[in-house]
């Protein structure tokens, strides 16, 4: 229960905003949502975690942020999810930019309809044009190791994708 205090379900603005992803299934609903952290919250590489409301004003957030905007809309739209983690390095030192070194990243983890869906909003449009990075995993899920540039993982990490330990934080 880490970050209860930064997804402020309370707060007018975020509620206006969560409210108005209005979609014919549970699944289109959950990937407007997705796609609009993605793509209208621009990723910034900095220590600094917000509360949802405040990524949401402010237009950026470093992964932390956007996942638990992502967390937060989500569950104002009463979609069961949870804000999970995985320790990752990354191998281009152009994302997280820390030389080598190992650093918890974020992902929210849903499960509908019998099946889990990973969604990670981090990098978003300008980003992954700019730099060339590629997503190679399936198009329902957007997990952090699945990302590429030039056929090379961005992220690596000890733990296999398909034996995850997820450190349920929320």
């Amino acid at each position: 229960m880490i970050f209860n205090d930064y997804t402020d379900f309370s707060h007018p603005l975020l509620i206006k905003s969560g409210t108005n992803f209005n979609s014919s299934t549970i699944e289109h609903k959950i990937y407007k949502i997705f796609n609009f952290v993605r793509n209208n919250i621009i990723y910034e590489n900095s220590k600094f975690v917000q509360k949802a409301s405040e990524t949401l004003v402010f237009g950026f957030g470093n992964n932390t942020s956007k996942n638990i905007l992502l967390y937060s809309l989500l569950k104002i739209n009463k979609i069961e999810c949870s804000l999970e983690s995985i320790f990752i390095k990354d191998n281009f030192n152009c994302i997280i930019s820390k030389n080598d070194s190992i650093t918890e990243w974020y992902f929210v983890k849903l499960n509908i309809s019998n099946k889990t869906i990973i969604l990670d909003p981090t990098l978003d449009s300008s980003i992954r044009r700019g730099l060339n990075i590629r997503y190679t995993g399936d198009n329902t899920n957007y997990f952090p190791l699945d990302f590429k540039i030039n056929d090379k993982p961005i992220f690596s990490t000890s733990i296999k994708k398909n034996s995850l330990n997820y450190s349920n934080i929320i």
